[in-house]
């Protein structure tokens, strides 16, 4: 399990804003660039805390389609406002979490591929020892 698989809508929103108003505050005292590892953590948390949420988000879209609930894409017949949707964008929602399930299916199968590669090379580098 990741740091952040449990992070909340709000917890991420409120971070996020967080930052934001850090770096306007930074900005007004002319002081972006002073310390910029600084600035690179903070991004990296923030990165880890929106991809753990992301993956989460589309995991529970993935498992309500294996039920049968999930909205039809308007390749597969539907509208762009079938199925839930943010109220304003009226399915850009839908169309948002398409994408994230689909970064997240290609990020593990490029990490399976990964695995399979690194046990390949595993099994060469112990022949090649005997």
């Amino acid at each position: 399990m990741g740091k952040y698989d449990d992070i909340s809508a709000d917890r991420l929103r409120a971070d996020l804003v967080a930052f934001a108003q850090l770096i306007l505050r930074l900005d007004r005292e002319d002081g972006v660039l002073v310390s910029p590892a600084d600035l690179q953590r903070m991004l990296g948390d923030l990165r880890q805390k929106i991809f753990a949420y992301e993956i989460r988000k589309s995991r529970m879209r993935e498992e309500e389609g294996e039920k049968g609930r999930a909205p039809k894409s308007p390749d597969e017949g539907g509208s762009e406002h079938d199925g839930a949707s943010d109220g304003a964008g009226g399915g850009r929602t839908d169309r948002g979490l398409d994408d994230s399930l689909r970064v997240v299916r290609e990020a593990i199968r490029r990490r399976e591929e990964m695995v399979k590669e690194w046990e390949g090379r595993e099994s060469e580098d112990t022949d090649d020892d005997e």
